[in-house]
């Protein structure tokens, strides 16, 4: 039973905190992500797991020439309370799966609560001219466990994470 579609929506929320070294005083820092679509590969009749990625860019604007902006990304749990028991939702259907920050699949993306990590890291650079920025481009990996039969085909299955961004 293959599944329809599989996607996974980033929801970007920023949250400004004192983090922000002194020579990056005054900057602007956005989130940008693409949706991470597992596609219709799943089979609930293998034991194949089903993995994919995407992309999140931080992208920090600075009023000087000199941009050393360091901050953190952290995701929420989606619609279930905690991250070990991540779900893809259709109706009463779902759909076990996790995201990681590593192509290993061992550090579980988070709020750095549970045992998982959150995305941590700076950007920096020197410009003579306007406009003075910086971007960090970081993948996502997201797995479906093989081997789950509680699911339906011809259907899309959906979750949505909000990824907060502090700097």
């Amino acid at each position: 039973m293959s599944l329809k579609n599989l996607c996974l929506v980033f929801i970007i929320s920023s949250l400004f905190t004192v983090s922000v070294k002194a020579e990056c005083v005054g900057c602007t820092c956005l989130l940008s992500t693409n949706a991470l679509n597992f596609g219709s590969g799943y089979n609930a009749m293998t034991n194949r797991a089903n993995d994919t990625f995407a992309n999140i860019a931080v992208i920090c604007h600075s009023p000087n020439p000199i941009v050393n902006a360091s901050f953190t990304i952290a995701s929420d749990p989606g619609t279930r309370s905690d991250f070990t028991s991540r779900a893809l939702i259709s109706g009463n259907h779902s759909l076990n799966y996790n995201l990681y920050i590593d192509s290993a699949y061992t550090r579980i993306w988070g709020d750095g609560t549970g045992g998982t990590n959150v995305i941590a890291a700076s950007c920096s650079s020197t410009q003579t001219l306007p406009p003075y920025s910086c971007t960090h481009t970081f993948t996502v990996y997201g797995k479906i466990p093989g081997g789950q039969s509680n699911t339906i085909g011809g259907v899309t299955f959906t979750n949505t994470i909000n990824a907060t961004l502090n700097y």
